[in-house]
């Protein structure tokens, strides 16, 4: 954040509720707070940064709710044979583009990790606040499980992919909330009915029993988040 106080001038101001406004307007930022709002000329002071819109439009930044950094393709499974660090090129750029959007905050629905938000902390990637869930959550079958149906489980193994992993029963259920949440997970992501991009399961179908569900809920209730 510059030192000092930053004026924007002649800007049209756009708050949510008003679509329209005279393209005079005079808004004071000093640090991270807006102090003051207000319609005229302003003469600039000492220590202050003067920024003249020109009557361009000023807003506040933007909030995606649903947002997937690690997700460059339609056909999720393929996403599962990219490197981590080819795939993390894609969030790069997804959130730098994002931010060009005036999107300032995201929430990250499944994929994005700990690393993302650090790298955006630290400025080596320009992005907006990032909040993760880790892995989404699937049932086997559900809706995060990318695997199309196998004839032969040879070993057995429950299914983790660049977005998602799948756990089944109440016991599993909590340790993975329990490792998301040491990853980093600000939040956790549960599938609870099908979905379009999911290869066996129908979009109507319930997913995980309410037991499972209130294991991750109450997991996530001890350092106080959400599911």
């Amino acid at each position: 954040m510059r030192n000092g106080k930053i004026v924007f001038t002649e800007c049209t101001l756009f708050d949510g509720h008003n679509f329209n406004s005279a393209p005079d307007n005079v808004v004071i930022v000093d640090g991270d707070r807006i102090i003051d709002v207000s319609a005229g000329t302003y003469p600039e002071k000492a220590g202050e940064h003067a920024i003249n819109l020109g009557g361009k439009t000023l807003m506040p930044g933007l909030i995606d709710a649903h947002f997937h950094c690690n997700s460059p393709s339609l056909d999720v499974a393929s996403i599962d044979g990219l490197f981590p660090s080819h795939l993390a090129q894609y969030a790069r750029t997804y959130l730098e583009e994002t931010l060009n959007r005036g999107f300032t905050t995201v929430r990250d629905a499944g994929g994005a990790d700990k690393g993302l938000v650090d790298a955006i902390d630290t400025g080596l990637i320009k992005g907006p606040r990032l909040f993760i869930s880790g892995k989404a959550l699937s049932q086997t079958g559900g809706h995060g499980d990318m695997r199309k149906p196998e004839p032969f489980d040879v070993c057995g193994c429950q299914y983790k992919g660049a977005l998602t992993s799948v756990v089944d029963g109440v016991d599993s259920v909590r340790k993975v909330v329990r490792t998301e949440l040491h990853n980093g997970a600000h939040q956790i992501k549960i599938f609870v009915s099908g979905g379009v991009l999911s290869p066996t399961d129908p979009i109507w179908m319930n997913q995980f029993t309410d037991e499972e569900i209130r294991a991750a809920v109450d997991e996530a209730a001890s350092p106080r988040t959400d599911v």
